[in-house]
């Protein structure tokens, strides 16, 4: 299973156009709450066939997806 770490729209746009052609997504979101009651998103996890994006949310614009 490859994985793809994306930290910038270009490869974020390439991860959506390969993710809608996919018959079966899977979606993982992980939150950052330290010394908080207010959650940040701080990784998005989406697969689909044999690979696996990891979406940096505090490097990149999520509007893509």
């Amino acid at each position: 299973m490859a994985h793809r770490y994306i930290e910038h729209v270009r490869t974020l746009e390439e991860a959506v156009r390969f993710l809608s052609r996919a018959e079966l997504v899977a979606i993982d979101t992980e939150f950052h709450r330290e010394r908080s009651y207010f959650a940040k998103l701080a990784l998005v996890q989406i697969a689909a066939d044999d690979e696996v994006f990891l979406i940096d949310p505090l490097r990149v614009d999520l509007a893509p997806l």
